[in-house]
């Protein structure tokens, strides 16, 4: 039972509701869980039209299943080996017009320790919702990129399409990862890396046309949770109104 309270550039959500998760554990590297959530949400406009905004008051059911086969040599973020993800997810949203929609999110990555010293990295992940309408799709459920687990020479959720000046995500994303990772004393580590992705915002005639690069240099301490990162990534082909580079601090691997 939760209550949450989001604030996003350009508008605000308050979410009340239950989500119910039942986890089975197959062996010990595949595991599926599912999901039924039930919640009734409210948006408002800061900044963002209404049109952007989509319903403003609605309820949500969803059910999901989660699928993820793991065979990293420890459960940490970061840790060598392979991991893969699928979700998928089907709801409806009520309200003065119901729409149902239907979701596909994958994602993979693999860290292979080099040498001793080295470790070599590269995640690629990606998504579609199909809605049946789309001028009445809340724009929380669409998905977003950009930040320290996407393309990071943007800011969190702040790449691609924009309705004023924000940010109002997709229908269809996708998001690779290259990194090079070389221990340097005790826990610290450097880290180079690559980004890439797209997102549009109708998933029908998603193309990928517009994809955005970003390199970048960061340091990362090795804690019990997971490390903590602190990255700049630069923007390889910034268009007007993007910008040139984003600071980052973050804990956890970037996928």
């Amino acid at each position: 039972l939760y209550a949450l309270r989001n604030e996003y550039r350009g508008w605000v959500k308050t979410q009340a509701g239950l989500d119910f998760d039942l986890l089975w554990r197959v062996n010990r590297f595949y595991s599926i869980a599912a999901s039924l959530e039930n919640s009734f949400n409210v948006s408002e406009s800061d900044g963002l039209s209404t049109e952007a905004l989509g319903p403003d008051r609605y309820g949500l059911l969803t059910l999901g299943l989660l699928q993820r086969l793991d065979f990293r040599d420890a459960p940490i973020a970061g840790s060598p080996g392979f991991v893969a993800e699928l979700f998928l997810e089907t709801g409806q949203v009520t309200g003065e017009t119901p729409v149902t929609f239907g979701r596909v999110a994958a994602a993979t990555g693999y860290y292979h320790a080099w040498t001793e010293k080295d470790t070599i990295g590269v995640g690629l992940r990606g998504g579609v919702i199909v809605p049946s309408s789309k001028t009445d799709l809340p724009i929380d459920l669409r998905f977003f990129t950009g930040g320290a687990n996407s393309v990071r020479s943007f800011k969190e959720r702040e790449m691609g399409p924009r309705v004023g000046g924000y940010p109002v995500g997709g229908e269809a994303f996708w998001v690779g990862n290259l990194e090079y990772i070389r221990s340097l004393a005790g826990p610290l580590r450097g880290v180079a890396f690559v980004d890439s992705g797209a997102i549009d915002n109708h998933a029908e005639i998603f193309s990928g046309e517009q994809i955005k690069f970003a390199a970048g240099l960061g340091l990362r301490v090795d804690l019990p949770i997971g490390p903590m990162r602190i990255e700049y990534g630069y923007n390889l082909n910034r268009e007007e109104g993007e910008p040139t580079g984003t600071f980052h601090f973050a804990f956890g691997a970037a996928f």
